[in-house]
């Protein structure tokens, strides 16, 4: 038992206050704070403790008694296990009111700004086929490889053959990975991969594919056209290699093997050439409306700084609109 008074195993009926920007829910047993994934505010649920810390603990849920009314199905069926999405069992319109209050929170607790002023979210037409970059895991334990995510707080690997939350071209490019993973003629370049990149552009069609090794590969830069041809709409192939850690998605060095560097994304008039490092909004929608919010703020003469800019999104189109526009990276080749 620890000072908390809670030891593992301890269950106990739990009402829910809050969720956090994780998606674990906020509720108390015995006094203590406890962290669950799963429940909704205004829900409760008998808990089963399974950590103990200093200041806090951490349960899973055995059993819902009320539920809230702003509960939803997930639409995918590995939510709860993959580590991808938070918030699926949460309904649209409430998910936009939770961001909402994160924000709030964050200005008057972290930035001081008691009377700070946040305005309602502005959300998506239709809340799903929507990234343009899926980051895969490659997992060879079971002999043949295995693309997915990792699960939450974990680097245990969920396998997947689709995603609802990603472009429908990057969907079907799951897909053509395991098809070029298990064929004769293009398994050898998958043989020492970590993760798979890819990047899609909504509007052009075009995709880029990076695969991360521990060492540069021969077999990628050998097989890239082959493996191209399995996947729609990829113009270019990279090997990235030397990750700094074991679960480093890219490595420290990128070879380009085949065929463009970017891949080209057109948002409201701009047009963007991205590679598979690059830093790029994940929601072209969302940035198309980004866009037309900013737009009538942006006059010729006036001059912006972008900080941590990426591959440039707000820069270029500030700069298009005839500002002077400063733009900072750390990384020269984003």
């Amino acid at each position: 038992m620890s000072a908390t008074g809670l030891g593992p195993g301890a269950v106990a009926s739990v009402r829910f206050t809050d969720l956090l920007a994780n998606g674990q829910a906020v509720g108390r047993m015995n006094g203590v704070v406890v962290f669950v994934a799963g429940p909704l505010p205004g829900e409760r649920a008998r808990v089963r403790v399974t950590q103990v810390k200093p200041k806090y603990a951490v349960g899973e849920v055995i059993g819902y008694e009320t539920q809230s009314e702003y509960r939803a199905k997930p639409f995918c069926g590995v939510f709860g296990t993959c580590g991808g999405c938070q918030v699926q069992h949460l309904i649209y319109p409430a998910q936009l009111a939770w961001k909402e209050q994160i924000v709030r929170n964050a200005l008057r607790r972290i930035g001081g700004f008691a009377n700070a002023d946040v305005r309602r979210p502005v959300g998506m037409t239709n809340p799903r086929a929507y990234r343009n970059k899926m980051a895969l895991v490659v997992d060879h334990a079971s002999g043949e490889p295995v693309f997915g995510f990792y699960m939450a707080r974990s680097h245990a690997v969920v396998p997947i053959d689709s995603c609802p939350v990603v472009l429908p071209q990057l969907d079907a490019a799951i897909q053509g990975l395991y098809g070029a993973a298990r064929s004769p003629q293009t398994k050898a370049a998958f043989a020492g991969a970590r993760h798979a990149i890819v990047r899609a552009g909504a509007a052009s069609g075009q995709a880029v594919l990076s695969i991360t090794t521990d060492r540069q590969s021969v077999e990628i830069k050998t097989e890239a056209p082959a493996i191209a041809r399995r996947i729609r709409g990829v113009v270019g192939i990279s090997n990235s290699f030397e990750p700094r850690t074991a679960n480093a998605v890219l490595g420290r060095k990128m070879m380009y093997v085949w065929g463009k560097r970017e891949m080209e994304e057109t948002i409201e008039g701009v047009r963007y050439r991205v590679s598979p490092a690059s830093f790029f909004q994940v929601n072209s929608e969302m940035v198309g409306r980004i866009f037309k919010f900013l737009a009538p703020g942006v006059q010729a003469g006036r001059t912006v700084v972008d900080l941590y800019c990426g591959a440039g999104t707000f820069a270029i189109f500030f700069a298009a609109r005839g500002a002077t526009v400063v733009g900072i990276e750390e990384n020269p080749l984003r």
